[in-house]
């Protein structure tokens, strides 16, 4: 039985090992998520300053976070109409043919951030819930 159980430890190990291997962001991962978040940015346009919507935690505000595989989520605070949606969609197909290195993107859109502001200007970040998550990938906008 505990050899069993020790094969099981093993193998389970293993098996996370591997997984962090290949799922962890490295350096290049990073620098295409700053690439494609800067390429949304600009061409949609309509973002608040940061400085401002981190102080009240609201505001039309995007983070971008790398995803291992060159594959970075963006997560994007009350861009809320349709039209608005299908823009920064857009935007990111274009994106992925201006950074050749990115293999996707993932959108993800809040109706607004969940974050708490301390009096000392602590800040607390509670549970959120996109409205919509997108999948864009380079084989699905090839002419993009």
């Amino acid at each position: 039985m505990v050899r069993v159980f020790g094969w099981f430890f093993l193998a389970s190990l293993a098996g996370w090992l591997g997984y962090c291997a290949t799922h962890i962001p490295a350096g290049p991962d990073v620098d295409v998520a700053n690439a494609i978040g800067k390429h949304i940015a600009s061409g949609y346009g309509k973002f608040d300053a940061r400085q401002e919507v981190e102080k009240t935690g609201k505001g039309k505000i995007y983070y971008v976070s790398p995803g291992a595989g060159r594959t970075p989520t963006v997560i994007i605070y009350e861009v809320t109409s349709p039209e608005d949606v299908q823009a920064i969609e857009t935007l990111a197909a274009q994106a992925l043919v201006a950074v050749p290195e990115a293999k996707g993107v993932k959108l993800e859109f809040h109706e607004r951030q969940n974050l708490s502001i301390a009096p000392s200007g602590a800040k607390s970040r509670g549970w959120e819930w996109p409205f919509k998550k997108v999948a864009v990938s380079r084989a699905k906008h090839r002419g993009a």
